[in-house]
């Protein structure tokens, strides 16, 4: 059978190639596992980065102005002292945020200064004095009835009681002064 040695021959290159078929999928599952477990370890990675980046972002462009914003409203609820500004560079929204409560407190600073001025001017006889600047919202309402106060008071001291309270009306106890 000169058959038989060749299929002897084939069976064996058969058995062979089989082997080193197993052998290669046993390697590129190997091969694979591992690269499964580098995919998932570098996700993990990752991911734990990225936490952290975002965390450490976080702390910094809102966590700290913010606490900020709430230190220097705190303290100048607390003591009055208008001379308090937010110090915060950033440029975005936190920031905007930031220059409009510093104009806002510089702008009532600026309203207090004005209105301590004109009382000092008051005090020293000039009943004439006005409050110069324009204020807007209630410190602008504020603003006018102090300078209508001192019309009104202006007036009943010069004798002007076309303009004025009536009969000293303003200081007869228990009456208001129109």
């Amino acid at each position: 059978m000169p058959y038989a040695s060749i299929r002897s021959t084939l069976d064996q290159l058969i058995k062979n190639n089989n082997n080193q078929i197993k052998k290669s999928i046993s390697q590129n599952e190997s091969h694979l596992d591992f690269l499964i477990t580098t995919i998932i370890v570098v996700s993990v990675l990752g991911l734990l980065l990225a936490i952290g980046i975002g965390y450490i972002v976080a702390i910094y462009a809102v966590v700290r102005p913010m606490r900020e914003f709430a230190n220097v409203s705190k303290e100048i609820a607390e003591t009055g002292d208008f001379s308090k500004t937010i110090n915060i560079q950033n440029e975005d929204e936190i920031g905007d945020a930031a220059k409009a409560i510093n104009k806002m407190v510089a702008n009532t600073k600026m309203a207090f200064t004005e209105i301590e001025e004109l009382f000092s001017k008051v005090a020293n006889g000039d009943l004439t004095a006005r409050i110069n600047q324009e204020f807007k919202g209630d410190i602008g309402r504020s603003a006018l009835h102090i300078s209508s106060s001192l019309t009104k008071l202006s007036n009943t001291f010069s004798g002007d009681t076309s303009r004025g309270p009536k009969n000293g009306s303003c200081f007869s106890p228990g009456r208001g002064c129109n």
